[in-house]
């Protein structure tokens, strides 16, 4: 009899409260790739613009002029992880690392900056190096020297981060209000560190990581300022757990999944379903919270929460029933859903989506627009390429096969793992292909230009349950079900070491021959 599963799928009270079936289709990820990269780097359309030094520069919006590592970053791996030549923008780089404070900040000019723009900067700043760098000196260099500089930081406000941001040029925190605190960075800062600590292999950033994301746990509420330092909690959380760590990964995961004081959307707005969509920050109120939603904030913790399925597979199914979600409504950004969205910028840069949704505007409901300095969003748009890669067809719509290694920062190397949700009643059959960056990540799964000769390992059972296979991968799920597998080089030796399971040197199965979890529920 087959041992379908080692622990129960985890499940989330806001993400069991979604539909089965969202009403949008998923839209063609990679269409909407093609466009968005197409007019963002033509030059003639002024969003692609180059510094004194002929750096190629980017802004968070359409409007915006100088050079952002939050927007740069994001576009410079969305070319990378869909295939394409990255180097023309690789230049640009170096720019973002201030040499006086030797740490990475979102912009080459001054040393004032919120905590959620620090860590986040640092955070596309490693990954940034895992996908274009990964065997440059200097740039590891450079990113030691930031680490460093964020623990530097941390011991000096005694791992405190409940202000807006620091002062590198004062050597001090601000605070402009009282609103703008943001205390959840100290989960941003423990990503960083275990970032560090997997790749620089030394104990001290370790332990750095452990401490800064049992801090975050503790809190009594939930802190959530902005989503990008706790959704980088998560993979951090499930990492640490794999490796036997006591971290409470379904609180750190609640935190994200929270409708009633975190940033998840959920039900509809006049007919038009929300689910899965992040509010951008904490706001003035939680009125002006509930609200809105913005687009980068809701494709952004995706490169965190996919990943972390590959550490903790119970997660497979609520995480991958979360992001059905997220590809059906995304569209709504670009005003398309049920029917025509009203939209402030109609006809304007149609190929990128708009910063923000609101629930009302001008009476209509709900509303596609910007915020702040801008309408359309660069930033937002530029994790589309990401999808891209990430999101693979298969025969039925709203079972698409989602790659959870792609993305997955905390590993020196991988094998393409995927997770396939089923939300249907019945089993279905699917088959898909895999992103063209896997060719250069694992050139041993290939012969000319096409998957040969593979097997397939299930996550769920951890066993190969497929063989020496060719082309496509093909794999059946049960209905209302996540299936997780892993395409290892075909008549692979496995060996275990410390509950984790190794092919040629290369962990893959990071749960192995464990009972993880028991059933629970969570909100």
């Amino acid at each position: 009899m087959s041992q379908r599963r080692q622990c129960l799928p985890i499940k989330f009270e806001m993400i069991e409260a979604m539909p089965e079936l969202p009403k949008l289709a998923i839209p063609d990820y990679n269409e909407l790739s093609g466009r968005f990269a197409e007019y963002a780097f033509s030059p003639e359309n002024g969003i692609l613009h180059y510094d004194d030094n002929l750096n190629p520069c980017f802004t968070s919006y359409t409007e915006g002029r100088g050079s952002e590592m939050v927007t740069w970053g994001i576009l410079a791996i969305g070319e990378k992880l869909r295939g394409r030549d990255a180097e023309w923008l690789s230049s640009t780089y170096s720019t973002f690392f201030n040499d006086r404070v030797g740490i990475y900040l979102n912009s080459a000019v001054g040393e004032r900056i919120e905590y959620w723009y620090l860590f986040y900067v640092n955070i596309l700043a490693g990954a940034v190096m895992r996908t274009l760098y990964t065997d440059d000196k200097q740039v590891y260099k450079r990113w030691m020297s930031s680490a460093d500089a964020m623990q530097k930081l941390a011991r000096k406000v005694n791992y405190n981060f409940n202000e807006q941001g620091f002062e590198f040029n004062n050597d001090r925190v601000f605070t402009v209000k009282d609103i703008y605190r943001q205390p959840d960075s100290i989960a941003g800062y423990g990503y960083n560190m275990l970032f560090t600590a997997v790749h620089s292999g030394e104990k001290k950033y370790l332990d750095e990581a452990i401490h800064a994301l049992k801090l975050y746990q503790n809190m009594q509420e939930n802190p959530w300022y902005e989503i990008p330092n706790g959704s980088a909690a998560v993979l951090a959380a499930t990492w640490l757990r794999s490796k036997g760590y006591d971290i409470d990964v379904e609180r750190i995961i609640g935190y994200v999944f929270d409708h009633e004081k975190g940033p998840l959307q959920v039900g509809e707005w006049n007919g038009e379903e929300i689910n899965g969509l992040m509010m951008g920050w904490r706001g003035d109120d939680r009125e002006s919270a509930l609200s809105s939603a913005y687009s980068m904030e809701t494709l952004m913790p995706l490169q965190f929460l996919l990943p972390a399925v590959r550490y903790m597979p119970c997660l497979a199914a609520s995480i991958g029933k979360y992001v059905l979600h997220v590809l059906a409504n995304f569209q709504l950004f670009y005003g398309r859903g049920m029917k025509a969205i009203y939209e402030t910028k109609p006809g304007t840069c149609a190929s990128i989506p708009y910063e923000k949704l609101e629930a009302e505007r001008d009476g209509r409901s709900p509303c596609a627009c910007g915020d702040f300095f801008g309408h359309r969003s660069v930033y937002g748009g530029g994790y589309v390429m990401w999808l891209d890669a990430m999101v693979r067809k298969t025969e039925f719509n709203h079972v698409p096969a989602l790659d959870i290694s792609l993305t997955d920062w905390l590993s020196k190397a991988s094998y393409p793992t995927f997770t396939v949700y089923n939300p249907y009643e019945r089993e279905v059959n699917v088959s898909f292909d895999i992103a063209k960056r896997w060719q250069d990540l694992c050139p041993q799964l290939y012969r000319e230009g096409k998957l040969h000769n593979f097997d397939i390992y299930s996550l769920d059972e951890h066993r190969i349950t497929a063989r020496r296979l060719s082309d496509k991968v093909a794999i059946s799920i049960p209905g209302k079900s996540a299936c997780t597998v892993v395409l290892l080089p075909g008549g692979s030796d496995i060996e275990a070491v410390d509950g984790w399971a190794y092919a040629k040197g290369i962990p893959f199965d990071f749960s192995y021959k464990k009972d993880l979890q028991v059933s629970t529920n969570k909100k």
